[in-house]
C-alpha cells in the first residue's frame, strides 16, 4: 500500500490483501461511469474542487451501482441531482 500520485494523499493498494483501510466491505472497486464520460477505463473525480471530470452514473432511479472489495454490490442513490444534470438527465 503506498500513496498515488493523482490524489495525495489517497491510498494505492496493488492487492487484495492491501485493503485493510477502509476494511474491504467499505471500499469500493467499481462503479457504474455516467455512459458520456466513459474514455479511458476508469472513474475520475476531483475531490479538492467537488466536479467530476469522469461522472459516475445516475441510473436506478438517480443512482449507481458500486461493487465493494469484500464481494458486495449496493445501489447509491445521490442527494441531489447534481450527477443527473452532469450527463444530461433532468
Amino acid at each position: 500500500m503506498g500513496h498515488g500520485n493523482d490524489d495525495s494523499p489517497a491510498l494505492v493498494y496493488s492487492k487484495d490483501s492491501d485493503i485493510t483501510h477502509p476494511a474491504p466491505a467499505d471500499a469500493f472497486v467499481f462503479c457504474e461511469e455516467n455512459m458520456y464520460s466513459i474514455q479511458d477505463g476508469y472513474l475520475e473525480i476531483d475531490s479538492h474542487g467537488g466536479n467530476f471530470p469522469d461522472a459516475p452514473a445516475a441510473y436506478h432511479n438517480n443512482g449507481a451501482d458500486f461493487s465493494f472489495a469484500d464481494g458486495h454490490v449496493q445501489i447509491h442513490k445521490w442527494a441531489n441531482d447534481v450527477i443527473a444534470k452532469q450527463q444530461g438527465g433532468s
